[in-house]
């Protein structure tokens, strides 16, 4: 208790002391304020995709997912079809086959499965999946997958209200 009150007679004895410790307090608290501002910021450009539960994330401080290419989609809940027994390959398969889908004109960015509307369908000759599907945010889709067991080849069909909206190139 002694030497804090040594100190701070020193303190107000020596200006150039004091000084020094009033910017650094200052430099504190802005330090402090713009880190919370950060954070405030980053959750405000977090995005909770209701169809598949996963979390899209851009944070300020990061270079973002699509660096040098721009046209890659963001895709959300294909690890379900996974899960429910389709091969990687024949997922992957399938994001090559929807990826030139263009809705309005418009090249999509970004395709949601909605994991709890997926149902999978066995078949003798072939695996069927059946689920919701969402085309950028806002283009909803009720999606048939077909699977041929033996050759992996896949097919899909999709309908909903703006199918008419739906090009392939």
């Amino acid at each position: 208790m002694q030497y804090l009150r040594i100190l701070f007679e020193n303190i107000r004895q020596n200006k150039l002391l004091s000084i020094f410790l009033i910017i650094f307090i200052v430099i504190c608290i802005i330090g402090v304020f713009f880190s919370l501002y950060q954070k405030i910021s980053d959750k405000e450009r977090a995005y909770n995709d209701p169809l598949s539960g996963e979390t899209v994330y851009n944070p300020t401080d990061r270079t973002p997912e699509t660096y040098n290419q721009p046209l890659q989609i963001t895709y959300l809940g294909f690890s379900e079809l996974i899960n429910r027994g389709a091969s990687f390959e024949s997922v992957q398969a399938f994001k090559d086959k929807i990826a030139p889908i263009k809705i309005d004109g418009k090249k999509i960015t970004e395709v949601s499965i909605g994991i709890d509307s997926v149902q999978h369908i066995l078949d003798t000759k072939d695996d069927i999946y059946e689920f919701n599907m969402r085309f950028n945010r806002k283009y909803d889709f009720k999606t048939s997958l077909k699977i041929d067991k033996n050759d992996e080849t896949l097919t899909f069909n999709l309908s909903g209200d703006e199918i008419d909206l739906v090009t392939f190139n």
